[in-house]
């Protein structure tokens, strides 16, 4: 039996794949396909983190209690249970199964790592096709940006940028796939640019389902699935909201307050988020100028860099982060949500108020007085606060 294997990379529209692959399950049983469930329905997580290195923890093993290698021993022999379940079942007219998750990129992308994972599949496949889509690098760090926010992040995208170097695996993709062709062979790596005008009809859907050589692209159904980004102003209310209620409380329990005002965040403030600078834009272009074209020779059989130099545009680095009525709709939203907490909680609260007015201090001025101004009914005292509604007052009599 055949294995297509979808590895991401992350912020590539994996999701929206997915989602279409979940979607059209029964199109795709006529068809020959089978998409595998036993791993997580859409995205099959459970695999890459079943070959993930022992010392590695993370959120997501954190939320499944997997907290030291008995727990993750565990887990493996459940999932395997699983995975032997469903694929002796699938039915005779199947001839390939697909699977699909971008913590393939994220996750998986040591040689150690990768080899385990052909260690497993080839227990089951007797071929299997890796399918990888890439996007340049600085537009995946603005694209990250959001979903960090969205996970908990609490850096700024200048400090997400500082990341984004050739040293770094998961943005230097000629390291990283080459770990995949050392395991499965060259000639089994579909590598793909994400970018618009290099996909089938424009389209990520389309170009991936041409890939898989799934014939009746045009009976899909397609419902919008996306990892939306967030606008400038939800991203610096997600950071304030980070900052004042992390991920997890000290018991280790997830933070539920948290989880509802980044739940309020997210689906008020949808749209395009904070823009990486031309400065910062060329210079991340340049340091990954030699392994790009290396990537761009070895899997692609091109020269040059295999990605377009695209300086940004001035009008288009302008980002809107004015505090506007929407804006102070989500924030009525996210006190809300506030108020009806335990008010022995409410020192948190001024945080989460303190840390928006300084991120929108130098955009809008009086719209930080207000926010500053509610961190002081909470924290009467603080220092801080005091300071910057001097400062703010003085700036507005101005």
């Amino acid at each position: 039996m055949k294995l297509l294997l979808h590895i991401g990379t992350e912020k590539t529209a994996t999701t929206t794949i997915q989602g279409a692959l979940f979607e059209n399950r029964e199109l795709l049983r006529d068809n020959g396909f089978h998409f595998l469930q036993c791993a997580g329905s859409r995205n099959n997580i459970k695999i890459p983190y079943y070959c993930v290195n022992d010392d590695k923890y993370d959120d997501y093993l954190r939320n499944q209690g997997i907290l030291n290698i008995n727990d993750k021993e565990k887990f493996k022999i459940r999932f395997k249970k699983k995975l032997n379940h469903e694929i002796e079942r699938i039915p005779r007219n199947i001839s390939t199964v697909i699977i699909s998750s971008e913590h393939f990129h994220s996750r998986t992308n040591t040689a150690e790592e990768i080899q385990k994972v052909r260690n497993l599949l080839s227990e089951y496949f007797s071929e299997i096709r890796i399918i990888c889509y890439l996007r340049e690098q600085s537009s995946t760090c603005e694209s990250l940006f959001s979903t960090a926010i969205k996970c908990g992040e609490t850096k700024s995208l200048q400090e997400i940028i500082e990341d984004c170097t050739p040293a770094n695996i998961y943005y230097n993709y000629y390291n990283m796939l080459s770990n995949w062709s050392n395991a499965f062979g060259l000639d089994n790596l579909s590598v793909r640019i994400f970018d618009r005008s290099s996909l089938i009809n424009e389209n990520i859907v389309d170009d991936f389902f041409h890939q898989i050589d799934f014939e009746r692209r045009a009976n899909l159904v397609i419902n919008k699935n996306l990892n939306e980004s967030i606008t400038p102003f939800g991203q610096s209310l997600g950071r304030a909201i980070n900052i004042a209620f992390p991920k997890y409380h000290n018991n280790g329990l997830v933070n539920s307050t948290r989880r509802k005002l980044m739940g309020i965040v997210s689906r008020e403030c949808k749209g395009k988020g904070e823009k990486i600078s031309n400065e910062n834009y060329e210079k991340i272009y340049d340091s990954f100028s030699e392994s790009n074209k290396a990537l761009n020779e070895k899997f692609f059989g091109r020269s040059g860099n295999c990605f377009e130099h695209r300086p940004i545009k001035i009008q288009d680095q302008h980002t809107d982060n004015q505090l506007n009525d929407d804006n102070l709709k989500t924030l009525v939203s996210v006190f809300s949500v506030l108020s009806g907490q335990n008010f022995g909680l409410l020192g948190e609260y001024a945080d989460l108020f303190r840390d928006t007015a300084l991120e929108v201090q130098y955009i809008d001025i009086e719209k930080a007085y207000k926010l500053m101004e509610l961190a002081q009914t909470i924290r009467p005292n603080g220092p801080l606060i005091n300071k910057k509604l001097t400062e703010y007052k003085i700036k507005i009599k101005k």
